[in-house]
């Protein structure tokens, strides 16, 4: 339809420019730079996007082997990690690894961003040392970390981060030289991380995402531009219906499920949130913070084939509480007990569980049906807690099990907006070690 008014306009109107009417209308669509990579939409845009796509500072850039980039003042480039547009937060690293190379160039305070802070990790100057002798073993001495073996800052001397309150009386400086003061996060200096975590000004969008709307430029003639949160039904092709991946041996993540910090919420239904963990694996977390590994989709039959993270299944499931979720098992299960024992004998009647084994006592499964029948058990008598789960041919634990699902009634299809689900339930968690105690009483 664009493109037949732009054709008529360019055959019979000249007093208008048929350039707006041409122009796509998606020309500010979501765009990333690889399919692992953050989602990109105001207010930032990435450089070859028109300017009202983004917010003035933050315009991103794709590299030539696909990495997102921020640009930032005095030519720092950092590569971007993830974007948390609902509490505008940015993760930034270098990308040669070489973070320390670009730290004396950081200017925040000409940028819209700044540290993020919380009680554990607050903002510290530190004074920055080249220096040729080893200065480790001087507890005033911090060293930083390079983590590349090709970072060319300074190479040859360990760079040191020292406490700026320190004074220089209590300090061996003879063989140092001062390389700059800057303030910095302290988990960069005292966790070693070769990463920044950034928030940018509330003013720029506010709680727009949070509070499931969009936000954009609001039309102003004042210099300093503004943002507006507004509400659109209109669900983007690109943001909802598009597949988005973990990894490339990742399964495809799309309706009704949705990918954290990728996808707006209405991009799916509640309860079926995925995320990727640090080594790209597919993530599925379930009320009371079970977590398993999604190792396949299968849209067709509505089924996802999962995994405990730890390859320890009997871990969660004193926690696991699928009546609160769309989920089900799709195998067969057996009603199983967990006992705990500082012995047992006739070890063939039960399965050991050795990953929740404790220092001088192990974890045994037997049949619900059939504790009764095993006197062996009297000795040890601790019972844990009793759980249905998924077992193989061989009645032994699986760890790689079949969920199947059912859409809500009120999640009605790709990109409809959702109303909350409030979910409730009780479950079980025993704690070995008062599960010891009592026994040793």
């Amino acid at each position: 339809m664009v493109e037949l008014l732009y054709f008529f306009c360019l055959l019979f109107v000249s007093s208008i420019n048929c350039a707006e009417i041409g122009a796509s209308k998606d020309e500010c669509m979501v765009s990333r730079c690889s399919d692992q990579g953050p989602a990109i939409r105001f207010p930032f845009r990435l450089k070859d996007q028109p300017e009202n796509c983004g917010y003035p500072g933050f315009e991103l850039s794709c590299t030539e082997t696909n990495q997102t980039i921020l640009d930032m003042p005095s030519s720092v480039k950092l590569s971007v990690k993830n974007i948390k547009y609902k509490s505008r937060e940015i993760v930034v690293e270098d990308p040669n690894n070489c973070l320390q190379s670009q730290l004396q160039n950081l200017r925040l305070s000409a940028s819209p961003f700044h540290f993020k802070l919380n009680h554990s990790f607050e903002l510290q100057a530190f004074t920055f040392f080249n220096c040729s002798a080893n200065r480790s073993d001087s507890s005033y001495f911090k060293s930083i970390k390079s983590f590349s073996k090709s970072c060319s800052f300074l190479p040859g001397n360990p760079l040191y981060a020292v406490d700026s309150s320190t004074s220089l009386t209590d300090l061996d400086v003879s063989s140092c030289r001062r390389i700059y003061n800057l303030s910095l996060p302290t988990y960069y200096i005292y966790e070693g991380e070769n990463r920044l975590y950034l928030k940018w000004e509330e003013s720029i969008c506010g709680n727009c995402e949070a509070e499931g709307k969009k936000c954009r430029l609001k039309k102003s003639n004042g210099k300093k531009p503004e943002t507006e949160c507004i509400t659109d039904t209109k669900v983007s092709q690109d943001e909802c219906m598009a597949s988005s991946k973990c990894s490339d041996q990742g399964p495809a993540i799309r309706f009704p499920f949705q990918l954290k910090d990728r996808h707006p919420h209405h991009c799916g239904c509640p309860l079926f949130e995925l995320s990727c963990t640090e080594k790209n694996q597919t993530m599925l977390e379930l009320p009371h913070s079970v977590k398993f590994l999604v190792k396949n989709i299968n849209y067709k039959s509505q089924q996802i084939l999962v995994h405990d993270p730890d390859y320890c299944l009997p871990r969660q499931l004193g926690n696991l509480d699928l009546a609160a979720t769309p989920f089900k098992f799709s195998e067969e299960l057996e009603n199983s007990t967990f006992f705990i024992c500082s012995s047992v004998n006739g070890q063939t009647f039960g399965e050991r569980v050795p990953c929740l084994d404790v220092p001088g006592y192990q974890v045994w499964k037997f049949p619900s049906s059939e504790v009764m029948s095993f006197p062996e058990l009297l000795p040890c008598g601790n019972k844990m807690y009793a759980s249905s789960l998924p077992k193989d041919e061989y009645g032994e634990i699986k760890n790689n099990f079949h969920l199947n699902w059912t859409t809500p009634s009120h999640c009605k299809g790709k990109g409809a907006l959702i109303k909350p689900l409030i979910v409730t339930g009780n479950f079980l968690f025993a704690h070995i070690s008062v599960i010891i105690r009592d026994h040793e009483k």
